[in-house]
């Protein structure tokens, strides 16, 4: 990581297809993974204020890559779930896409249907 190109306080993390090898997709599955990931509320044993994150045992378990140890002690790569959100929404936005076409399937369906009892009707 190094410092943004204005000398700011953003990080960027090099990112260029060059850069890479064994590139696929992340596997589907990453919703089901965030939705069991519980967020907490804690504070660390040294401080007062109040902290909302992730205990890293707990992620550890639905995502091992992002943790790692780290002086005896775990520690979680904040920075991934920037990553898995994308994922998780973009398997959203595709469940949503299949309801919506089965949505109006079904609206096509009973329209018909609405049709053939009020001709039925009218006989």
């Amino acid at each position: 990581m190094s410092l943004g190109p204005e000398g700011g306080d953003l990080w960027y993390s090099h990112s260029d297809q060059r850069l890479k090898r064994d590139i696929s997709e992340l596997p589907a599955g990453t919703l089901s993974k965030v939705k069991k990931l519980p967020v907490r509320r804690f504070r660390f044993r040294e401080s007062d204020r109040r902290q909302t994150g992730f205990i890293a045992q707990e992620v550890k378990e639905l995502f091992p890559e992002a943790v790692r140890e780290i002086d005896g002690y775990l520690a979680v790569d904040y920075a991934r779930f920037g990553v898995y959100s994308v994922a998780a929404i973009k398997e959203l936005s595709h469940a949503s896409d299949l309801l919506k076409r089965e949505n109006g399937e079904l609206k096509k369906t009973l329209a018909d249907l609405l049709t053939r009892v009020e001709s039925l009707e009218r006989r």
